[in-house]
């Protein structure tokens, strides 16, 4: 039988959230810190795809959730930029 999680661990994991809910909380803080620069925005914004992607490779994130931060990036890019994601298309 598998150990159950206790103590200190469990309750950093309770603070820190998920690789998922961390990456959706640093775009968010991004656009507000670089809401008066577009530019600088749009770069970091851009790490942050690569972020997904590294976070996917690491299997801290999975597919689905690596689409939905993309979506997410893509909302915020002030440049109004396509990035791409994992899965396929079901919206067809």
């Amino acid at each position: 039988m598998a150990k159950k999680k206790g103590g200190f661990g469990r309750f950093l994991g309770a603070i820190t959230g998920t690789p998922y809910e961390r990456l959706l909380k640093q775009i968010d803080k991004l656009v507000d810190q670089y809401d008066e620069d577009e530019e600088e925005l749009a770069n970091q914004l851009e790490s942050m795809v690569d972020q997904a992607g590294d976070a996917y490779e690491q299997e801290s994130i999975d597919e689905e959730e690596h689409d939905l931060i993309i979506e997410a990036i893509e909302e915020a890019d002030p440049e109004g930029r396509v990035f791409g994601k994992l899965g396929g298309d079901e919206d067809a």
